[in-house]
C-alpha cells in the first residue's frame, strides 16, 4: 500500500529552533501557510483519504492541503510527534547541551524516557498501530499523512531503511507499506 506523508509548515517555534512536541503546539505562521499552499502542487491526483496528527501545526496542514483534494479528515493520536517530556519547549541548543549531543543528529533513535518522554519503541508501536489500521480498514484508499518531523524521520529508517539528518516543513514523501 502507497502512502503520502507531508509534514506540516512552519510555526514560529520552528523558526526560532525551539523543540516542538505534543505539549508544545505552535500554530502555523504565514511561512507555514504559505508551505503548505505550495505543497499541494507536489502530491499526486487520486489521494483519496487524508489522516492527520491532531496537533494544531499538523491539523492546519491537513485543512489546507486536503479540501485541495477534497479529502475526508481523519485526525490520529498515533500521528503525534514524538514526546520529548521535559526538554520539550527548549532551545535546541540547549537541549543539545542537556542531552551532551545534537538530538538533531540521533533524533529518530534517541530514548527520552529519562526526560519523561517516549523511547523509540513507544513511537514504532504507535506506528505499528497506525499501519495496521491503514492495511485493515483503508487499503483500498490512497492516503495522504499530516505528520511531523520525528515521525517521518522514524518512517524512513523503518520503511525504507535509511536515516535522515532532518526533514524540511511541508515537504512531502512516498512510503510503502
Amino acid at each position: 500500500m502507497k502512502i503520502f506523508v507531508i509534514r506540516h509548515g512552519e510555526t514560529d517555534l520552528n523558526r526560532a529552533k525551539i523543540l516542538q512536541s505534543q505539549t508544545e503546539d505552535g500554530k502555523l505562521n504565514a511561512q507555514g501557510v504559505a508551505q503548505a499552499h505550495a505543497s499541494i502542487g507536489a502530491l499526486p491526483s487520486g489521494l483519496t483519504i487524508c489522516f492527520s496528527s491532531p496537533l494544531t501545526r499538523a491539523r492546519q496542514t491537513a485543512e489546507i492541503v486536503a479540501p485541495h483534494f477534497k479529502l475526508p479528515i481523519i485526525f490520529c493520536d498515533e500521528l503525534k510527534e514524538k514526546h520529548y517530556g521535559s526538554l520539550s519547549g527548549k532551545p535546541w541548543d540547549e537541549v543539545m547541551k542537556i542531552m551532551k549531543h545534537n538530538l538533531q543528529d540521533t533524533n529518530v533513535k534517541a530514548d527520552l524516557t529519562k526526560y519523561g518522554g517516549e523511547s523509540v519503541q513507544d513511537v514504532n508501536d504507535r506506528l505499528t498501530k497506525f499501519y495496521t489500521m491503514l492495511r485493515q480498514d483503508y487499503s483500498q484508499e490512497v492516503p495522504l499523512i499530516v505528520a511531523h518531523d520525528g515521525i517521518i524521520l522514524l518512517m524512513h529508517l523503518l520503511l525504507k531503511g535509511r536515516e535522515l539528518a532532518e526533514v524540511a516543513n511541508a515537504s512531502v514523501h512516498e512510503f510503502e507499506i
